[in-house]
């Protein structure tokens, strides 16, 4: 070996006491994803908080990265503060929304961090959803009603949450793009908020958070959608099926056409500054919405719309396409590609998003010149991924700042370790991060002489140092960390520490129940009582808690007194606890009364043996405070309240749903009815974070299901109105019309009767005479045309009696000849319902048809219930009803409607503007 070589040889292992010699693979990162609110709400994540932590984290990116670019959620958290109204009974997340709120406001967080990005040579992005505006309070969430914010623009246009075909259920999240005053909307709060940023672009994220879709294609109905659909294509897709020619894929490229006329709206909005607009692009379905991160991990939580990446492209719409990650990397990989084809010869700039900058799969992307968009969560994942290689413990003496850094972030993941010692001087480091990981590789550590440090790190200046020092307790304790942590929470007591402190608490050992009581019975911080009380319900609390709780339950903070009730939900095998949840389902306070029968239903699910002869008492306490939600219900939690009353039914089983069936099948409170049918069949969730998928025909049989009030959507089956002068003028007989057509088949025509009739008529000029002594008469489509035999439907015809005019209508199988439904007029115009399947015949409904007066007779068919009813309508206006219901007759479909007149001989009656019409 030549002596040059062994010199480069020895120069190069001098550097190994710091560096650990490795061969890493090349990778390029163009710029780094930070989720603000996450940060925000956890305390764990990369601290974003004030001046000194994005300072801190900004420098941090670009060194160990060499970014050029930050993209940065707050775009999304601004402007949900902006519009959001935030509902305070769900207080954990409304707690958030005030820290939020207070950050934004203290320290004009968005224009800060821009301003400090551009110190320091970089861009920034804003990060905004394209459709999480919230959802109605009774949209199920990641936790307890009701859904924590919407947006207030939804609030006050409903119409404009997309709606499911039966213009029943409005989904949770997006607002309906093709309505322009919508669009308007967002274009004006996203312009003022990247205006008073700063922002050198925008970027967007396409999925929601929230589990009120069920299955893909539920929303995306809404007026001009439907409307616009029927226009181009013919049909109307609330009533009738897609065709070949009118298909799914016609309808998500339509609500696509608005998103992107949106984007083109806001791109020239966003013109004048220069703002840049990029879109995150889903790496398995490019030209379908994005998918949320929960299970199943394949659900378009925004509905399906088509994402026109062409038209964006070749229109100059985005200036980015960046591939978003939830894929398997080759997969991304193949659609980078094929967005770096479809962009070639453009100004559009495409990008990705990855965890895993070392993957081979990216090499021959980065050898293009492409950079990556890097994500994480806490300050050690960046580290460890970051093109600083492995140290070792010499570092803390002779390293540079990051590979300082990068040796506690090892630490901190178990790579490595350490002398306690040599990592408690950086706790005092003048970098915030440096002090957040070394406070956090100490606890790691668990060197009880580190203690003083970690719990001196509770009273940092930053709240991401406090926080960190909040998790570093859960490793390593000593009994006076529990006054520490107290001592914290009193004097900086805000949204993430809270949340650090809730799961810090529960682990310490041995656990400090006396002092922990203590302070929960008589601190004078709210922040302090909420923090212990929430601890307690994360593991410890037994019955020798009772006198702690009973006292929370009357707290002055009705957080504390919330999160009392709802730790009394874990306390096991304690009757006691048991009926202080059933006597607070009776609480004035509508959070109470609902955090409890939340409780109760933890309770049920555990099946204590100690409680299970209380089951009778849990069960009618649920039912009591489920009747509460009925007709004139005024209560403050009217619009949510009956999903947590009614999900604790449904913990109870059989019974439960037995109880709900009673209120569904009940016809004297329809409020009470209604809700009853949606807790038993729209069941959102599957789990925690799981959504409850089902299929469109599931969907149907549940809106089957329906009270019948509510089944608004008509589909007409036969419509007939007699004005057709080439069906109906001059001399008719026999048989006119078409089986095929919605008019129908008519026949039986005859000098006798029935004949077409010019003397009087309903609406228009002519009406059909019906005469006894002449023919009955039978309207008729093909089977397949008539209502479907599973659904609601409704004949509704005017007739006009001339004196002592009588007949029977009868809805029938023509194929069998059989009858589902009879309705007899008599010569008095007394009306009866005939029981086709047993009992007395003909059953008096106590309604009348007058003599010489068009009025309007409606024989309604209850499917669920296989019961049909008939009401009257006059020419005024004023609806009867009658209260009898006879069963309906046995038949396999109903295809025709016949009218027989009846005695005396020569009495006539006149029918006009006959309709059979199928509900949904």
């Amino acid at each position: 070996m030549s002596k040059r070589v062994i010199l480069i040889s020895v120069l190069l292992m001098c550097r190994l006491p710091v560096a650990l010699a490795a061969e890493r693979p090349v990778s390029r990162v163009e710029g780094v994803y930070i989720s603000t609110g996450d940060s925000h709400f956890l305390g764990g994540s990369l601290p974003v908080d004030s001046r000194a932590s994005i300072e801190a984290a900004f420098d941090m990116l670009k060194h160990v990265f060499g970014i050029k670019r930050i993209y940065w959620r707050g775009l999304q958290e601004a402007a949900w503060m902006e519009v959001m109204h935030v509902r305070e009974e769900n207080f954990r997340s409304a707690s958030f929304h005030h820290w939020s709120h207070q950050l934004l406001r203290e320290h004009d967080l968005e224009k800060l961090a821009v301003q400090i990005a551009h110190a320091k040579g970089l861009e920034l992005w804003g990060v905004g959803t394209l459709g999480d505006w919230g959802a109605t309070p009774e949209t199920p969430s990641f936790t307890q009603f009701p859904m924590s914010a919407e947006a207030r623009f939804r609030i006050e246009h409903p119409e404009w949450a997309p709606v499911d075909k039966y213009g029943y259920r409005r989904q949770g999240g997006p607002v309906e793009l093709a309505y322009p005053d919508a669009r308007d909307a967002l274009v004006d709060v996203h312009t003022r908020l990247t205006r008073a940023a700063g922002y050198d672009g925008i970027i967007f994220l396409s999925y929601v958070e929230n589990f009120s879709t069920r299955f893909p294609d539920e929303f995306g109905y809404s007026d001009p959608i439907v409307d616009e659909f029927e226009r181009r294509y013919g049909v109307n897709i609330r009533k009738h099926d897609f065709t070949r020619y009118a298909s799914r894929a016609d309808w998500y490229r339509l609500r696509g056409e608005y998103l992107t006329q949106y984007l083109r709206e806001l791109k020239a909005a966003l013109a004048p500054d220069g703002t840049k607009l990029g879109m995150f692009v889903n790496p398995r379905t490019p030209r379908m919405p994005g998918l949320w991160a929960t299970l199943p991990h394949t659900y378009f939580t925004i509905g399906k719309l088509y994402f026109d990446l062409d038209t964006w492209v070749e229109d100059d719409i985005v200036d980015l396409l960046a591939i978003y990650g939830g894929s398997s990397r080759a997969v991304q990989a193949k659609t980078v590609r094929d967005c770096l084809w479809m962009t070639r010869d453009t100004d559009v700039s495409v990008s990705f998003v990855t965890t895993g900058l070392t993957d081979p799969v990216w090499q021959p992307i980065f050898a293009r010149g492409l950079g990556a968009i890097y994500a994480a969560g806490e300050d050690q994942h960046y580290l460890l991924r970051s093109r600083i290689p492995a140290q070792t413990a010499e570092a803390l003496t002779s390293g540079t700042l990051y590979e300082q850094m990068r040796f506690l972030s090892q630490v901190i993941d178990g790579e490595a370790t350490v002398a306690s010692a040599a990592v408690i001087p950086f706790a005092a480091h003048e970098n915030m991060l440096m002090r957040r990981l070394a406070v956090f590789a100490l606890g790691r550590l668990k060197d009880p002489a580190a203690l003083p440090v970690i719990e001196a790190a509770l009273t940092d200046s930053e709240n991401g140092v406090r926080c960190k020092a909040m998790q570093a307790l859960r490793d390593v304790h000593r009994p006076e960390s529990t006054a520490r942590i107290i001592d914290c929470l009193a004097q900086f007591g805000n949204h993430p520490l809270g949340e650090m402190a809730r799961d810090t608490i529960p682990r310490l050992r041995p656990f400090p129940r006396e002092e922990l009581t203590e302070a929960a019975l008589n601190h004078g911080s709210a922040d302090v009582r909420r923090a212990i009380i929430r601890a307690f319900g994360r593991g410890p609390a037994t019955a020798d808690d009772l006198p702690l709780l009973k006292q929370a339950l009357n707290d002055s903070d009705r957080y504390v007194r919330a999160a009392a009730i709802r730790t009394l939900g874990t306390v096991r095998n304690c009757p006691e606890a048991v009926e202080l949840i059933v006597e607070a389902l009776n609480h004035d306070d509508v959070a109470m009364s609902n955090r409890a029968v939340d409780a109760l239903e933890n309770t049920i699910k555990r099946r204590d043996r100690d409680t299970l002869e209380l089951r009778p008492r849990m069960l009618q306490a649920a039912v009591g405070l489920f009747r509460k939600m009925g007709d004139g219900c005024k209560r403050a939690d009217r619009d949510w309240g009956y999903r947590s009353a009614g999900n604790a039914l449904l913990a109870f089983g059989d019974d439960g749903e037995a109880a709900l069936r009673d209120f569904m099948d009940q016809s004297a409170d329809k409020r009470l009815a209604e809700l009853a049918w949606r807790v038993l069949y729209f069941r959102e969730k599957a789990g925690d974070n799981k959504f409850n998928i089902i299929t469109e025909k599931e969907n149907e049989e549940a809106l089957k299901a329906r009270p019948a009030w509510l089944k608004t959507i008509e589909i007409e089956r036969i419509a007939q109105d007699f004005e057709s002068d080439r069906t109906f003028g001059g001399s008719v007989s026999g048989s006119v019309g078409d089986v095929h057509s919605i008019p129908a088949r008519w026949n039986h025509f005859g000098p006798k009767g029935p004949m077409p009739w010019m003397q009087t008529a309903h609406s228009g000029k002519r009406s059909v005479r019906l005469v006894r002594g002449g023919n009955g008469m039978n309207g008729w489509v093909v089977g397949p045309n008539g209502p479907d035999p599973e659904l609601d439907y409704e004949l509704r015809f005017w007739v006009f009696r001339e004196p002592t005019g009588s007949f029977v209508v009868a809805t029938r199988d023509g194929a069998r000849r059989a009858n589902e439904t009879s309705v007899l007029v008599g010569g008095n115009g007394s009306v009866f319902l005939r029981n086709e399947v047993e009992g007395p015949g003909w059953m008096p409904t106590q309604l009348t048809i007058p003599e010489g007066k068009w009025t309007r007779l409606s024989v309604r068919v209850d499917r669920p219930r296989k019961m049909f009813g008939v009401a009257l309508l006059s020419a005024a206006g004023e609806e009867t009803k009658s209260s009898v219901a006879a069963p309906l007759g046995p038949v396999e479909r109903v295809n025709s409607v016949s009218f027989y007149p009846q005695a005396p001989l020569g009495a006539a009656c006149c029918l006009d503007d006959i309709e059979l019409v199928e509900r949904r």
